[in-house]
């Protein structure tokens, strides 16, 4: 049912929101010091940048709707007084009640 499941387990285990920027590709630059060189690794750089920035657009939008699944699916399991504890508890993360 979900992708990155264990990621989902552990936020509602620690009750705070994953770091998805440590997930974000970052693009690397030539430190060639021929024109020809820095020219070709630098457009080797931005073809796999672009992979790398498309599979993590997909991964965080993948984890993004499990989020709102996993925190739905709890909201529906819970019964009425359970929901009100939660709504009271400032302190806990809210399931989106």
């Amino acid at each position: 049912m979900f992708g990155f499941g264990n990621k989902i387990g552990t936020v509602l285990k620690l009750s705070e929101p994953m770091n998805t920027l440590a997930w974000k590709p970052i693009i690397r630059l030539s430190s060639s010091t021929t024109e020809e060189v820095l020219a070709v690794e630098n457009q080797q750089f931005e073809i796999e940048f672009k992979a790398n920035y498309d599979a993590y657009s997909k991964r965080l939008q993948t984890y993004e709707n499990n989020s709102t699944k996993a925190y739905a699916l709890l909201g529906e399991r819970c019964n009425k007084a359970r929901k009100n504890k939660i709504k009271v508890r400032s302190d806990q993360i809210t399931l989106g009640f």
